[in-house]
């Protein structure tokens, strides 16, 4: 009896909605007890679909605001019991719009916004399992954006924002296991944001504005943490590749009219840190962390500089900091509780630092006045220290 009222109320609402809009459509079909599906409409050629299967599902879906409203679609199929889907596009000029939610399993929340103004954008989310959460917003003025969520498991949550304005974005996250996290945050256009991650209590967090970025996060394990920034004039790239357990990275990446920049971090083992700073141009960055309790930093500024760590083992320590233009930094380490230091300023420096064993240390410094200087360190054993200064 109750499926019969719902399908009654929406055949009334239909029939209000022509008095405002036109050659709008609505499907209502469902299968089991105690669900609800809710569909209002005003504008013209929207369509809403709902599809719902179980028990105590929940489906709402809102088109108009405007006669400008039209060429919308939005479908929700749910099976199981318990789910909730919102999809809401509204406002005084929305057009060909896309929203689908699909949810299997229990207690699944999928919220959908695609406010005043946005146009030619697709949301989409799929979760199969119990108590996972998505949402995603394209915001006011956003236009040809795609935001994309799968999760598989329990409890996991993604949260997808496309800002006022936006245009031409992609945001991608996969999520499989447990209580995984993740968020992408999109100002500005044509920028790229990925984020796989399998396991549990693995964290992903991406922020992009200005234009031409290019984001990916992949993690597998438990308990690992990845977070990206992007401003500046755009163009940057980051990856972090993560396997393993309790692993964190850090990327910032801005400029100011010049070239993009490009950070990569793969880290394998436990309770790995890598941090990459960029404020620059042209600048390149690179970590390969496997192990456990490694740290490394690398911070540049200037132009064209390049900055690469290895370390293979355990509790070792890399810092690089770079300024100038056009200075090389490689620190390659392998063995226990080793540490290098790494500082250049100037113009076209190089230095080598390489470490086999347990508790050594190498500090290589080359100073602002320096030109085309190379410091080289190597050692192999326990215990040694190296001090190379370079103006």
């Amino acid at each position: 009896m109750r499926t019969i009222l719902l399908a009654s109320a929406a055949l009334v609402a239909m029939g209000g909605a022509a008095l405002a809009g036109s050659a709008n459509d609505v499907y209502i079909l469902q299968v089991g007890y105690a669900n609800d599906a809710m569909q209002d409409q005003s504008g013209s050629v929207n369509s809403a679909v709902a599809v719902q299967g179980g028990s105590e599902n929940l489906s709402k879906q809102t088109q108009g605001g405007g006669k400008l409203n039209t060429l919308n679609d939005a479908y929700v199929v749910q099976a199981g019991q318990g789910n909730r889907a919102t999809q809401s596009q509204t406002g005084a000029d929305v057009g060909n719009d896309l929203a689908i939610a699909g949810q299997f399993g229990r207690k699944n929340t999928i919220t959908q916004t695609q406010a005043d103004g946005s146009q030619d954008n697709l949301a989409a989310a799929v979760q199969i399992g119990d108590r996972n959460k998505a949402t995603q917003k394209q915001s006011k003025g956003s236009q040809g954006n795609i935001a994309a969520t799968l999760q598989v498991g329990d409890r996991n949550k993604s949260t997808q924002t496309q800002a006022n304005g936006s245009k031409d974005n992609l945001a991608l996250a996969v999520q499989a296991g447990k209580r995984n996290t993740s968020t992408q945050n999109q100002k500005g256009e044509d920028q790229l944001a990925i984020a796989l991650q399998a396991g549990n209590r693995n964290e992903s967090r991406q922020v992009q504005t200005a234009a031409g970025n290019v984001a990916r996060v992949v993690q597998s394990g438990d308990d690992n943490k990845a977070q990206q920034t992007q401003g500046g004039t755009g163009k940057h790239e980051a990856t972090i590749l993560q396997t393993g357990t309790g692993n964190g990275a850090v990327q910032e990446q801005t400029n100011a009219g010049a070239k993009g920049n490009r950070a990569t971090a793969r880290q394998s083992g436990h309770n790995n840190d890598a941090v990459q700073l960029q404020d620059g141009g042209a600048l390149e960055a690179g970590i390969l962390q496997t192990g456990r309790l490694n740290e490394a930093m690398q911070t540049q500024t200037g132009r064209n500089n390049e900055a690469s760590i290895l370390q293979a083992g355990s509790r070792n320590e890399a810092t690089q900091t770079q300024g100038g233009r056009e200075n090389l930094a490689s620190s390659r380490q392998f063995g226990f509780d080793n540490t290098v230091i790494q500082t250049q300023a100037g113009l076209s420096n190089a230095a080598y630092a390489v470490q086999v064993g347990v508790d050594n240390g190498i500090i290589q410094t080359q100073e602002r006045t320096g030109t085309a200087n190379v410091a080289t360190a190597t050692q192999f054993g326990r215990s040694n220290a190296v001090l190379q200064v370079q103006r």
